[in-house]
């Protein structure tokens, strides 16, 4: 990846400099999708010489092709290699100078891109930065904006801040604050007592039905276009209805996504559509992603219940995590792909588990025969679904290496192991990838691919380096903050709807209840503290106790955060940054979680401090997500 940073002209990230910085014309951000079409705009400046220079030259870089003009005149024009612009052009200006002011214009151009410049010559103390001057059209010009300087997003001011929402509301939460950690104080001197006396059980149905309520209240109120990518799922369903046949890569904007859930949505929109009018049919389709996210839940009381068999508190602290999970539940309320390959990763986890951890009565003979028909359908639902096979490998060795008495049997086994769970993987799905490597050349091929005859893009449209250093916009305007940095874009779309279901516009933003969810930003800073000294626990316990639970816990979050750096990495674009897309990990970030959570509460006072303030943002995220009418 840092060579590709460094050297591959496909992958746009601007490398910084001292000299100079990069920059790109000042413009209102967007949200739009661009489609195909070339990007011009023009950069100027002043300089002045004393002396006719010996030898000066201008040291350039820019996204993709340039025109270089000195009063008026053109001294460079535009490379027909675009694949070049990562390298550094030396332009002699020595010639085209004498004493005297002089007027630099560099022209830049890109199709399927934002055009950027970074331009440097010391001699002539000319370095490309804030004070030089940006056009669109030749004619009017003004400031140019440094490429680092990510401008918040119109729509961003139209909402409360979370400081502003949580503050306007801090009667109600001071109210369940002081109840609850109330409470805590008082009835908390036994030895880690459940909360209020509740069994875990009771919380989880307690959860699931709330949860139901919330799903019934949503599935009619949500307007239809809501939603990511809803129209193009919805697409898939009307091309299968309709054609008969799976779709190929190139039939549509997303017909590359594997097949399983619209093989499902297709037979329940027949049977919706014979009940209900045709526009109720396709809310009710909703009935699937509500239904995953569900299972989601139920998946994670199970992890917890087995990991930490002897802690009702934290089966409950691990529950109320998982339950009320924002990126979860706003995920679930529409069509889409994503629930499903996220829940069937979430049962291959906690699957494995039950070949690290099982109890003593349990019989794991058939459980690689599940994981591999289990890992099979995920494939099918989409093909992202690879990572919990990282995971899940570690599961197979560690099984199979510490239950036999020496290193070869053990080998052995679980190389039997893996030929079982993976063989039948490629059964249940290795027809639909092979299918697509004899039509389409290649397994899989993504819907940012320009082999597909779709070219897009979307702002920013490159990388900087800034943006996986930085954090804290989130915390002050979270909408879209995906555009500003990596690490704001995970927090925000993590713990909110920060995206608004990817409405770009205030009219189609989802009726949810915005100053709760905003409130709701800030309140998470307590689950996000449990995640964060939960990792700290888990590798403690991964690396000085040998426990597996541990390894592969971290493994699975790992493994999902790393893939969504490298695809934002892949893909500049604000659509990249979101949290959901590491949803098949959400059991083992409620296992980490509750390990945080062991370490905060072992003392009755922090106990007291964090169920008061976890119990706030459970207020917070079920009002922000019961939808109004």
């Amino acid at each position: 990846m840092w060579h590709r940073i460094r050297f591959d002209p496909t992958l746009a990230f601007l490398s910084s400099s001292s000299s100079a910085e990069w920059i790109q014309h000042d413009e209102p951000v967007s949200l739009e999708t661009h489609g195909t079409g070339k990007v011009a705009r023009g950069f100027k400046t002043r300089f002045a010489v004393s002396a006719t220079p010996s030898d000066t030259g201008l040291r350039l870089r820019a996204m993709k092709r340039v025109n270089v003009i000195v009063d008026g005149k053109v001294i460079a024009a535009p490379s027909l290699d675009a694949l070049q612009w990562k390298s550094e052009q030396i332009l002699p200006l020595a010639p085209h100078l004498s004493p005297g002011e002089h007027e630099l214009i560099i022209l830049v151009e890109n199709e399927n891109g934002p055009a950027v410049l970074w331009a440097s010559s010391k001699p002539l103390d000319i370095r490309t930065d804030a004070s030089w001057q940006s056009s669109a059209d030749g004619v009017n010009w003004r400031a140019a904006r440094p490429a680092s300087d990510h401008p918040a997003v119109p729509m961003a001011g139209q909402f409360e801040s979370p400081l502003q929402a949580l503050g306007s509301r801090w009667p109600i939460f001071g109210v369940v604050f002081l109840l609850v950690g109330g409470a805590t104080w008082v009835f908390g001197n036994r030895p880690r007592p459940p909360p209020f006396g509740f069994r875990p059980a009771i919380v989880r149905w307690a959860v699931l039905v709330a949860w139901a309520v919330m799903a019934a209240n949503n599935i009619l109120k949500l307007p239809a276009p809501a939603g990511f990518d809803v129209g193009g799922h919805l697409d898939y369903v009307s091309y299968l209805l309709k054609n008969h046949r799976i779709p190929l890569a190139t039939d549509g904007w997303q017909m590359f996504q594997s097949p399983f859930v619209y093989l499902i949505g297709a037979p329940l929109y027949l049977m919706l559509a014979k009940l209900f009018a045709p526009g109720t049919a396709v809310l009710l389709l909703r009935i699937l992603p509500l239904a995953c996210g569900l299972l989601q839940i139920e998946l994670c009381y199970r992890a917890l219940r087995r990991v930490f068999s002897q802690r009702a508190d934290l089966q409950i602290l691990g529950t109320l995590f998982a339950g009320f999970l924002p990126m979860n539940i706003y995920l679930s309320q529409y069509f889409g792909n994503e629930p499903l390959a996220g829940m069937l990763s979430s049962a291959i986890f906690v699957l494995s588990l039950k070949l690290i951890q099982p109890d003593g009565s349990e019989n794991v003979r058939w459980t690689p025969w599940w994981l591999g028909v289990l890992f099979g359908l995920a494939l099918l639902a989409k093909v992202s679904a690879v990572l919990v096979g990282f995971p899940l490998l570690i599961a197979i060795a560690w099984r199979s290496l510490s239950s036999q008495p020496s290193i070869t049997t053990g080998i052995i086994r679980a190389a039997r192991t893996t030929g079982v769970v993976f063989g039948l993987t490629a059964v249940v799905a290795g027809w639909y990838y092979v299918r697509n490597y004899i039509h389409l050349g290649r397994p899989f091929v993504g819907g940012w691919d320009l082999s597909r005859g779709i070219a897009w893009w979307q702002d920013p449209g490159y990388r900087v380096a800034s943006e996986f250093l930085t954090f804290g916009p989130a915390l002050v305007r979270p909408v879209y903050v995906g555009l500003e940095g990596f690490w704001d874009g995970f927090y925000a779309t993590y713990w909110c709807d920060s995206d608004v279901s990817s409405a770009v516009a205030l009219a189609a933003v989802p009726p949810w209840n915005h100053g709760y969810m905003m409130a709701g930003v800030l309140l998470a800073l307590a689950p996000s503290l449990a995640l964060g000294t939960g990792i700290v626990v888990a590798v403690r316990n991964a690396v000085f106790r040998a426990e597996a639970v541990w390894l592969i816990a971290l493994a699975c979050i790992a493994v999902y955060v790393f893939a969504l750096l490298h695809h934002a990495l892949t893909l500049p674009y604000y659509c990249a940054i979101k949290a959901f897309y590491t949803i098949g990990a959400m059991p083992a970030y409620a296992l980490v979680a509750v390990a945080g959570f062991d370490f905060l509460t072992r003392v009755n006072w922090s106990r007291a401090l964090v169920y008061g303030l976890m119990a706030c943002w459970v207020v917070s995220v079920y009002v922000a997500y019961f939808a109004r009418t």
